[in-house]
C-alpha cells in the first residue's frame, strides 16, 4: 500500500451540483446527457468541487453465473449475450489533483449514502459495433474513438465487509442492488490522456494514481432475462448515459474480502485486487468518418478485467 498524505479537515457544507456517473433509480434530475447528484462537502481550500467518478478494481474468485440475457442500449440496440464470471468491482469515488507533498488535501471521502457499487461480469458473444464516436469528459476534453466489442456487463450492487479489527466482526454495507445496468465496450483509436490524480473512496481511502488512455466505454442499458417460470424480467433502462473509462497506473491493491450482492445474481464473496480503471461521465456524439476496422486490440492493451 502506498503512503497517503491526506485526511478529513473541516468540512464546509455547501450546495453544489456535480455531474454523476449514471442515471440514479432514486429520482435524480438530469442535465443534458448526464445525470446529476447533490454533493454536500467541499475542501475549505479548494477552488472547485471534486469530480465524481468510479474507481474500478479487479476481483478474484467471482462465480460464473452462466446466464443468457438480452442487453439493449439506446445507441447500439439489442445484444444477446451470456453473462459469465464476476471480474471487476467499481466504487463511487472523488477525483482531485494531487496536493503538494506533505500537505493534506482536506477532501472528505464519499459518505456511505453517496457510495454506489457496481459488480462487473465478463460477457461471451458481445457484438462489435466498430462505430466511430466523439467522447467528451469535463476533465479530459474530446477524443475520437472507435467503439468495439462489448465484453463486460456491470450491475449495481451492495458491498458488505467486516470492519478491520472488530471482535466480534462488525459488518458494514454500502450501496443498493437497484438493478441499474451498464453495458461496456472496448475502445480503439483512443488518445493517451495521462496525468497524476488522487482518487478517494469511502472504503479504501486515498489512492494516488496515473491516469492513462481511454480503454472502455460503458452505456446504461436495459437487461432482459427469463425467470424460472419463463417470465421476461427487465432490469435497468436504456438511457443513453455513458462513462468513459481510462487505464490506471500505480493503483492500490486492497486485497480485501467483500460480499457483492446484485438483484439478479445474488451474493458473491470475492477478493478485491488491483485498481485498473477510472470511469468518468461523458457525452457521446456519432462521427460520420468510416475508419478502417483494425485488428481486435490485444487484451493487454485494453487491460481486460478478465
Amino acid at each position: 500500500m502506498k503512503n497517503r498524505t491526506g485526511g478529513i479537515g473541516i468540512v464546509i457544507v455547501v450546495s453544489l451540483v456535480v455531474i454523476a456517473l449514471a442515471l440514479s433509480p432514486r429520482g435524480v434530475a438530469q442535465a443534458s446527457d448526464a445525470a446529476v447528484v447533490p454533493y454536500s462537502g467541499a475542501s475549505p481550500d479548494s477552488q472547485t468541487a471534486p469530480t465524481p467518478v468510479y474507481e474500478c478494481y479487479s476481483v478474484a474468485e467471482g462465480q460464473d453465473v452462466a446466464t443468457v440475457v438480452r442487453l439493449v442500449t439506446k445507441n447500439f440496440g439489442a445484444d444477446l449475450v451470456r453473462v459469465r464470471n464476476l471480474v471487476m468491482m467499481c466504487e463511487f469515488a472523488f477525483k482531485i489533483p494531487p496536493p503538494p507533498a506533505g500537505i493534506p488535501d482536506n477532501t472528505p471521502p464519499p459518505s456511505p449514502t453517496q457510495t454506489r457499487i457496481f459488480a462487473c461480469y465478463r460477457l461471451d458473444g458481445g457484438t462489435d459495433p466498430a462505430d466511430p464516436y466523439l467522447l467528451t469528459t469535463a476533465n479530459f476534453g474530446t477524443s475520437a474513438v472507435q467503439v468495439r466489442t462489448s465484453n463486460l456487463m456491470c450491475e449495481e450492487a451492495s458491498k458488505t465487509r467486516s470492519l478491520p479489527g472488530s471482535v466480534p466482526p462488525i459488518q458494514v454495507t454500502v450501496g443498493q442492488p437497484s438493478g441499474v445496468v451498464w453495458q461496456c465496450y472496448k475502445l480503439a483509436r483512443s488518445k493517451s490522456t495521462g496525468g497524476p490524480f488522487r482518487l478517494i473512496t469511502n472504503n479504501f481511502g486515498r489512492d494516488d494514481v496515473q491516469i492513462g488512455g481511454a480503454v472502455q466505454m460503458c452505456e446504461e442499458a436495459a437487461k432482459f432475462r427469463l425467470d424460472a417460470a419463463g417470465n421476461v424480467i427487465q432490469s435497468g433502462e436504456a438511457t443513453g448515459l455513458v462513462l468513459e473509462c481510462f487505464r490506471l497506473g500505480l493503483g492500490d491493491t486492497p486485497n480485501a474480502r467483500v460480499s457483492l450482492t446484485t438483484r439478479n445474481f445474488g451474493k458473491d464473496d470475492v477478493t478485491v485486487g488491483l485498481a485498473t480503471r477510472m470511469c468518468e461521465p461523458a457525452t457521446k456524439q456519432p462521427l460520420f468518418t468510416l475508419f478502417p476496422i483494425p485488428n481486435e486490440p490485444r487484451s493487454s492493451e485494453l487491460e481486460d478485467a478478465d
